[in-house]
């Protein structure tokens, strides 16, 4: 709809095309991923999207939520439940900054390995 909006007040401006990519690029999700070497993973925007450097090449993938997952801290939880590899919970969540610093920077950090990891929630 927004599109066709913007065809239709742009045409004698020849601004179409400008709009129009950038009204379809906010149904993607994309990750930036760790710099150097950089780059982006392009997910659906109901998935998130994970990137990271493993032996200097950007490993990325793109992963659906189950469905009890799919919104606010809920997800929250699921992201960094994947990103840890254990079970991290809600509650947790509210009682670790830690934890809301991961989620507002959309970096994780292994503790152990020092491997940075990008990550991008769905945008809706």
């Amino acid at each position: 709809m927004c599109c066709v909006l913007n065809r239709l007040l742009c045409a004698a401006t020849g601004l179409v095309i400008a709009l129009c990519v950038n009204t379809y690029a906010l149904a993607e999700n994309i990750c930036e991923c760790p710099d150097p070497p950089g780059g982006s993973i392009r997910c659906e925007d109901d998935q998130v999207g994970f990137c990271n450097l493993e032996k200097g090449k950007i490993k990325g993938a793109c992963i659906t939520p189950p469905p009890t997952q799919t919104k606010g801290m809920a997800l929250e939880a699921w992201v960094l439940s994947e990103l840890f590899k254990k079970r991290i919970t809600t509650q947790m969540i509210q009682e670790d900054k830690q934890l809301q610093v991961i989620l507002k920077d959309e970096t994780f950090i292994d503790p152990l390995t020092g491997a940075k990891t990008r990550f991008s929630l769905p945008r809706w």
